[in-house]
This record gives structure tokens, C-alpha cells and sequence, in this order.
């Protein structure tokens, strides 16, 4: 059974998409939720594979249980159901994802999105028949089908001179085509560039919210060109194939590029702070928990804009964090503390991440004594009063929040 903070979870989910997009497309909900990896989803809109039912299968009770609770919110929401036709990219041909005569439980859930009612704004712009190009050509923009997006659009220049739509998806229709055409990239930075300030703007703005897939190509196509081995933190090539991978995203890739780096640590804190995002956006909560912390124990003089971008994207830590900082601000006498106590505080505050954590050698000694702490009063149910003592006189007010969250406090 899905609890009630996960079903809180799922509507959370749920209303990102709708908000980006416009509407709520189930598949999207299993990336947000790591039951698919997008590199999958990839090698099967490109024809790799046949059907996508394979890489669900050992998961297909939670993922049965996450698009019900889904579907009946989008239901209560008065949404419109429709059936979703997906295209192989690049090739106007319909791509299924299960086996065409085989029941699956979960195909009509899979198969079918939920409109919002003013999803069809467009008709109060445009005659039903630019109405209905344009809806074409978009489609076909996404899914990279060149020759169809050409047709459309010379169909629609033909009936509809000034539509709004002409130009942008002409720009969208012109990179596709050179970047199927040329096969290098001559300025890896310039065109890096291009795709940030440009490309990926229009592309958003023009296929609002499922630009990703028009974009994945751009952003694959640049990471496949760029040579990780020349990457400098804060050299001349500062490019690196993560940076790239992060924009569709697909984090099991960026987790690859990064994970195994030597010195990782020491030498690249920019390439380590992509790598924790990547482990919290895949679910994998230990390595996510224990990274984080490593990395206020490792760079201890890092900017506070760093320290954010890993630890605001939890809504868990964003909390405790807050509560630390405004800790740090009220008490005179906790001007000594750095941003490296927090992991600390957030044991304190967070019991639960005890196991997930272990020490290296820059652990500060206050963090080994309270989770030595925690794990003996928590499994034996009474005061330890040995470390209770070294943590008084190592820090008095880290003593006393705990005493204040713990309770047992006649020591």
C-alpha cells in the first residue's frame, strides 16, 4: 500500500508535469520517480528496441500503485483522457510500448495522457485549419521527423502567410536539419552556448513542455563530441559531457561520467556537485545523504550558492538547513560553527540517515560522537552517559539540542 506521504508525493509529481506541460503524460511520472531511466526511453523512440515493457517488469506492482493514485488525482482535476500515439524519432512510424496482441496491466494507464480544458486555447487564434498544421508540425518537430515538419510547414506558409508559429519552428526545423547533416561540431563551447542562451529557450517556449524530447538530440549529440579527459575545473576546457547530460535529464548517465573520476573529491567539487544531484534525482537516498556530507566535510570554504544548489532540492533537508541557518544567526556563541557542523545538525534533526552515513577523515569529531550517541540510545533505550559528557565538553550547545530533541535529559 502507498502511504500517505508518498501519495502527497505523487500529487507533488504530478503537478509539475501538468504545470511544464499542460498536461499529464504517465511516462513522465516514471522518470520523476526513477522507475525508468531516459536512456531506455531514448533507445526506444530511436528504434533501438522494440518495446519499452521489459525495463518495467520488475517493478510493476509500484508502478501499477503510483499510476492509479496518479490517474485518480487527474480525474478529481476534471482532466480530459486521450489516447497517446508515440512516433519512433526521425521516422514517421508508430512505436508501441508493449507487444500489440499481449495484455499488459498497465497498458491503459501507459496509453493514455489527461488534458487540461484549456489546452485548445490555440482555437480561439487561429481557423481549425491552421489550428490542426500547427499541431502537426509541432508534433513533428518533436519527434525529429524532418521530412514531415517541412511539408507541414510549407502547407501552413501556404494557407496562413502571417501565423505566429512560422518562423520559430522554421529556426527549430533548420538545426535539426544541419545537425542530422553535419556530423562535427566545430566550437564545442560556441555551440554549448547556442543551446542554453537559444535553442533550448525557443524550443520551450514554442513546444511548451515537451521540448525535452527535441532537445535530448542536441544535448546527446554535444556530450558524445566533448573529451571529459581534457576537462580543467577552472581551465581553458571547462566543458564536460555531464554538463550536457544534465539538460535532458538522464542521470544514470551523468552518474557514469562522473562517478569514477580520480581525486574526485579534491580536485573537481563542481563535477562532485552534479554527481549528488544526480544521486538524489535516481532515489538513491544513501549515496545522495552521505555525499552531501562529504561535501561540507571536504569544502568546508565553499560558497553558500554550492551548498544550496545540492541540498535545496530536497524539500527534507531544505527545512533542517533552514533551521541550522537560523541557528547560526541567533547565537553569538555558534559564530565558531561552519557550514561542515551541519551534517551534525542534521543527524540531530534527522535520526534516519545514522546508517546511511559513514566517516572519513575529515569528520569532524562531533558528528562521530552524536551518531555514536543516537545509535546507543536509540538501540538500548537509555542514557549514555560516557558520551553524553565528551559531547558537552567538546560543544555545550550542540549538547543541549540534543538533549532538546531527545529527550532523557536528567544527565
Amino acid at each position: 500500500m502507498i502511504n500517505q506521504i508518498y501519495k502527497k508525493q505523487i500529487i507533488d509529481m504530478v503537478d509539475s508535469i501538468i504545470e511544464s506541460t499542460g498536461c499529464y503524460q504517465p511516462i513522465e511520472l516514471l522518470f520523476k520517480f526513477d522507475l525508468l531511466n531516459y536512456g531506455q526511453y531514448r533507445q526506444w523512440r530511436e528504434g533501438h528496441i522494440h518495446y519499452l515493457s521489459p525495463f518495467l517488469e520488475n517493478n510493476t506492482q509500484l508502478i501499477m500503485q503510483l499510476l492509479e493514485q496518479a490517474t485518480d488525482y487527474v480525474k478529481k482535476l476534471k482532466m480530459q483522457a486521450e489516447t497517446i500515439h508515440y512516433q519512433q524519432w526521425q521516422k514517421n512510424q508508430t512505436i508501441h510500448l508493449f507487444p500489440v496482441p499481449k495484455k499488459h496491466i498497465l497498458k491503459p494507464y501507459l496509453e493514455t495522457q489527461y488534458i487540461r480544458d484549456d489546452h485548445d486555447q490555440m482555437d480561439l487564434f487561429f481557423d481549425n485549419q491552421s489550428l490542426l498544421l500547427t499541431k502537426q508540425l509541432l508534433q513533428a518537430l518533436i519527434c525529429r521527423d524532418v521530412k514531415t515538419a517541412y511539408t507541414i510547414h510549407q502547407q501552413l506558409q501556404q494557407s496562413d502567410s502571417l501565423n505566429e508559429m512560422l518562423a520559430p519552428s522554421q529556426i527549430l526545423l533548420n538545426n535539426l536539419v544541419h545537425a542530422l547533416e553535419e556530423l562535427n561540431i566545430s566550437d564545442l563551447a560556441e555551440h554549448n552556448k547556442y543551446l542554453y542562451e537559444t535553442l533550448h529557450p525557443l524550443a520551450r517556449k514554442i513546444l511548451v513542455g515537451q521540448e525535452q524530447d527535441y532537445m535530448s538530440f542536441f544535448w546527446y549529440r554535444l556530450a558524445q563530441q566533448i573529451d571529459d579527459s581534457l576537462y580543467q575545473e577552472n581551465g581553458i576546457n571547462t566543458l564536460h559531457s555531464s554538463e550536457c547530460l544534465m539538460q535532458i535529464p538522464d542521470w544514470q548517465a551523468v552518474t557514469l561520467t562522473i562517478e569514477n573520476i580520480p581525486k574526485l573529491e579534491e580536485q573537481y567539487p563542481k563535477l562532485q556537485l552534479r554527481l549528488i544531484q544526480s544521486y538524489y534525482y535516481s532515489q538513491n537516498d544513501q549515496q545522495y545523504f552521505q555525499s552531501v556530507c562529504h561535501f561540507l566535510w571536504d569544502h568546508k570554504q565553499t560558497e553558500l550558492s554550492n551548498i544550496e544548489t545540492i541540498i535545496n532540492i530536497s524539500k527534507q533537508l531544505k527545512n533542517i538547513w533552514k533551521d541550522f541557518l537560523d541557528q547560526l544567526h541567533e547565537y553569538d556563541n555558534l559564530q565558531q560553527w561552519d557550514f561542515s557542523q551541519f551534517p551534525s545538525w542534521l543527524l540531530i534533526f534527522n535520526p534516519g540517515i545514522l546508517k546511511l552515513v559513514q566517516a572519513n577523515e575529515t569528520t569532524p569529531q562531533s558528528f562521530i560522537i552524536i551518531q555514536q550517541l543516537l545509535n546507543s540510545e536509540l538501540t538500548h533505550k537509555q542514557p549514555n552517559i560516557n558520551l553524553r559528557e565528551q559531547l558537552q565538553k567538546l560543544d555545550a550547545q550542540f549538547f543541549q539540542f540534543y538533549l532538546d530533541e531527545h529527550g532523557l535529559n536528567e544527565s
